[in-house]
């Protein structure tokens, strides 16, 4: 039994405030492939999928006992991409098909955020998400974006990259405002920015201020940042242009910044498959 599941690029807007946390999650063409059978290059499954197996099983008050499980990553760990997210979803889903349990999209979600704070990839597509219950708020069409993910080798933990400032309040409400209406792809890309901004103010990450710096001159449309980590990435609204320049652009960036890795990515509808 195998199945692959997205990571995402980073939460593309992210409102968090005293009495809410929400996050528009997207899931893109990195995948990370689970099996119960270990694989060349496989990593072990940890502490919280193991949890996430344990509480489908009971969900399905099956007498089982989670199995191990391995990954093959494209993904990121610690970097804000959903990879810890999709581990639990992965050994969710595989110990749910063992014990003959068929989940709906809202049991899933559950027992994921149960276990951790999780993206919101339970759900297929561009979704906002509110946080800690897994509640699906709103669908969006998946924009045809191109994403160039940059990772630095530089790791943060997610409970150390969820800033919040009453200062800004207000902007936050906008947003929210903004992402609930029938918004256009300009005022997505304006959110994405916007969003982003805010984040890497409350937490003072250069990193993103000298990316939204360079990106000008590689005529990006948006840079956005994954809330949770230290991902940031540039947004091309169309092929042409993100292709017109791509080669000189990493070649820019390799040389700028220490890098782990770059990744072209676009999303995708699927969050996972069976394989």
């Amino acid at each position: 039994m195998q199945i692959q599941v997205c990571s995402t690029a980073g939460e593309l807007v992210q409102v968090r405030t005293p009495d809410l946390d929400v996050h528009v999650s997207a899931p893109v063409n990195v995948f990370n492939r689970y099996a119960f059978a270990p694989r060349p290059g496989a990593e072990t499954l940890g502490t919280k999928a193991r949890a996430a197996a344990e509480r489908c099983l009971a969900l399905g008050q099956s007498r089982l006992e989670p199995r191990p499980m391995f990954v093959v990553r494209e993904g990121v760990i610690s970097a804000g991409m959903g990879t810890s997210t999709a581990d639990t979803i992965a050994a969710a889903l595989t110990h749910a098909r063992l014990a003959r349990l068929d989940l709906e999209r809202e049991q899933l979600a559950r027992v994921v955020s149960s276990v951790e704070r999780s993206d919101g990839i339970f759900y297929d597509g561009v979704c906002l998400v509110q946080q800690g219950v897994g509640r699906l708020l709103k669908r969006f069409p998946a924009p045809a974006w191109r994403l160039l993910l940059l990772i630095p080798k530089t790791r943060l933990a997610t409970e150390d990259a969820r800033p919040y400032s009453r200062r800004f309040s207000r902007a936050y409400a906008e947003i929210l405002n903004t992402i609930l209406t029938d918004i256009s792809e300009d005022d997505f890309i304006d959110c994405v920015n916007l969003s982003a901004e805010l984040n890497a103010r409350v937490r003072d990450y250069e990193f993103y201020f000298d990316v939204k710096r360079m990106a000008k001159r590689f005529r990006a449309d948006g840079v956005g940042i994954a809330h949770t980590g230290s991902v940031v990435f540039l947004i091309y609204k169309g092929s042409a242009e993100f292709d017109s320049c791509r080669t000189r652009l990493i070649e820019v960036l390799k040389a700028r910044y220490a890098l782990d890795r770059i990744i072209a990515a676009r999303f995708v509808r699927k969050s996972w498959d069976w394989l």
